[in-house]
């Protein structure tokens, strides 16, 4: 196990096999995982850019970021938005299930464009400006008063094999 300061602001590169890498109330400008049969777990963690890639695993946590991209084969995501900076979260998923709490709030405005092919979209959010749904697979929608949000958050989710579960 590697320590790091929460007050020391890091860039972080992991790579590994059979492992696991917990992030807690850690910030900085990147960071970049690759790991096969393991985990992720993020608490209260800030990062300008994130890359994840997992196989056979899960990316489990809590997480503010500019710029953030999971690719993930053979597991779920559990993602929570935290922070009030406005940012792209992307999230590629073959099997596996992926849950979002957005954490809204009245300066926060979501845009969403998500699919599934063979699973389910469950939206619990109710208010949208725009929301376009043809096929029950996909969906685009924009949270009410999106356009005048201070903090503007896109999230682009695909997963072929499993459900979609968006939270407020």
């Amino acid at each position: 196990m590697v320590y790091i300061p929460s007050t020391l602001s890091c860039e972080i590169t992991h790579s590994t096999l059979n492992g696991k890498l917990q992030i807690s109330g850690i910030s900085g400008p990147g960071l970049s995982a690759e790991i096969a049969n393991g985990r992720v777990e993020f608490t209260d963690a800030y990062f300008e850019k994130v890359d994840v890639s997992v196989t056979n695993g899960e990316i489990r946590g809590s997480i503010s970021s500019q710029d953030l991209e999971y690719e993930i084969i053979n597991g779920e995501v559990y993602l929570e938005i935290i922070g009030n900076e406005s940012g792209k979260y992307s999230i590629d998923v073959i099997n596996g299930d992926v849950t979002i709490d957005c954490n809204l709030g009245s300066n926060k405005g979501f845009d969403f464009d998500i699919s599934t092919i063979h699973g389910t979209i469950d939206m619990g959010i109710e208010d949208f400006d725009l929301i376009r749904s043809e096929d029950k697979k996909s969906l685009e929608a924009k949270t009410e008063g999106y356009s005048l949000a201070q903090v503007k958050i896109k999230e682009l989710v695909d997963v072929v094999n499993g459900s979609i579960d968006i939270r407020p």
